[in-house]
């Protein structure tokens, strides 16, 4: 089962609070969690199943991967506590990690696909 998510707010390079206070990143991820809540919701059935989660950041000027990823890091904590994934290890949800150029502003943002259902890790 896929469920796809478009969330108008861009992924910030980590460089933008990394450095900074814990006070900048925190309220950094409340943006974050006013905007999933809103618009994702909690699940009505928590996940039992390893998922994935596939992020599309359409933006103006890409990243380099590796501020994306860490710029990404509330997405899964907030998918984590809304029932979407079951905890943020990778036993339990893997990530795909996309940026896509976008030239017109109205239609930037991020874009978040859960796919449900996986089998956990054969390791």
């Amino acid at each position: 089962m896929i469920d796809e998510f478009f969330i108008p707010m861009k992924i910030e390079s980590s460089n933008t609070f990394v450095w900074a206070s814990w006070r900048k990143y925190n309220g950094y991820k409340k943006k974050w969690k006013k905007a999933m809540g809103f618009l994702v919701g909690r699940k009505a059935k928590q996940e039992t199943k390893r998922t994935r989660i596939e992020i599309v950041s359409l933006r103006g000027r890409l990243l380099d991967r590796e501020n994306l990823i860490a710029g990404s890091k509330p997405i899964p904590d907030i998918l984590k506590e809304l029932g979407w994934i079951v905890d943020d290890s990778e036993k339990w949800f893997f990530a795909r990690y996309v940026q896509k150029l976008e030239k017109n502003k109205q239609e930037r943002g991020t874009i978040i696909r859960v796919f449900s259902g996986l089998e956990k890790n054969k390791k």
